[in-house]
């Protein structure tokens, strides 16, 4: 498990849900933010995907598709499979990236979600946008 502040980790897998999270890293290349630290604050975790996850995030071309459904509980596992077309980025307002996280266009990650509320996110370069709802319990 990697804690991630993904203006620098970047929710990446080698390949497409494989038993290894691989975060991609800033300039140094080192795998760590500018001062050498993961955020341990950070709210949303990538993991290794695991066989089953609570919600599949993908793309139909015009518009992000959440199967089955736009919410989760906390501690559970998003699987974000992008085409290489479109990346997605977290935040409120298209093209204002909050930090949470970044899946890159062309590769699939698993974030789970560590606290309750709204993750918002949006499309790259294009800016559909939609949101997980992260609850404490069913």
């Amino acid at each position: 498990m990697v804690r991630c502040s993904t203006t620098l980790c970047l929710a990446t897998l080698a390949s497409a849900c494989t038993d290894q999270a691989v975060p991609i890293t800033d300039a140094s290349g080192d795998g760590t933010r500018g001062d050498g630290s993961f955020d341990a604050a950070s709210t949303v975790l990538v993991v290794a995907c695991p066989s089953t996850v609570a919600v599949e995030v993908t793309v139909n071309g015009i518009a992000f598709v959440l199967t089955p459904q736009s919410w989760l509980v906390v501690g559970e596992v998003a699987r974000f499979t992008m085409p290489s077309s479109d990346g997605v980025i977290s935040g409120a307002t298209p093209g204002v990236p909050d930090g949470e996280f970044q899946v890159p266009a062309g590769q699939t990650a698993c974030l789970q979600f560590t606290k309750v509320g709204s993750f918002p996110f949006f499309g790259d370069p294009y800016q559909f946008a939609a949101s997980l709802q992260v609850q404490q319990s069913l």
